[in-house]
C-alpha cells in the first residue's frame, strides 16, 4: 500500500470516529430535549443526562434489529467511497436534529 492509499484510509477513519463522537452527543442531546418536552409532562420523569441519554440510546440500538442489505444498491454506485462516506455522515448528525425539529413542531400543540 502506498502512502496515498494509507492517509485516504486513515482519513476515513478519522472521519468515521469524529462523525461517531459528534453523533452520539447530538442523539444524545436530541434525546435530552425530547424527553423533557413529552415525557416529563406526562409521567413526571426527570429527563436524563446527556451521558444517560446516550446509554438510553446505545441500550435501544442494542434491542433493535439490524438490517444488512446484501444486494447491491444502484443509487450507490455512480458515488465513490469518500462520497458515499460523507453522505452517511451527514446522516448520522443531521438525522437526529430532524427529529428533534419535528419534535419540536409537535411540542407546540401540547
Amino acid at each position: 500500500m502506498d502512502d496515498k492509499k494509507a492517509l485516504s484510509c486513515l482519513g476515513m477513519l478519522s472521519l468515521a470516529f469524529v462523525t461517531t463522537i459528534i453523533a452520539t452527543v447530538v442523539g444524545g442531546l436530541v434525546i435530552q430535549i425530547m424527553w423533557g418536552w413529552f415525557i416529563t409532562p406526562l409521567f413526571g420523569i426527570l429527563p436524563p443526562t446527556v451521558v444517560q441519554a446516550i446509554g438510553l440510546s446505545y441500550f435501544v440500538s442494542a434491542l433493535s434489529p439490524i438490517k444488512v442489505d446484501t444486494k447491491s444498491k444502484t443509487d450507490n454506485e455512480g458515488k465513490s467511497i469518500l462520497g458515499q462516506a460523507v453522505t452517511a455522515c451527514l446522516v448520522a448528525v443531521f438525522q437526529p436534529l430532524f427529529l428533534l425539529a419535528l419534535g419540536y413542531v409537535v411540542s407546540l400543540f401540547l
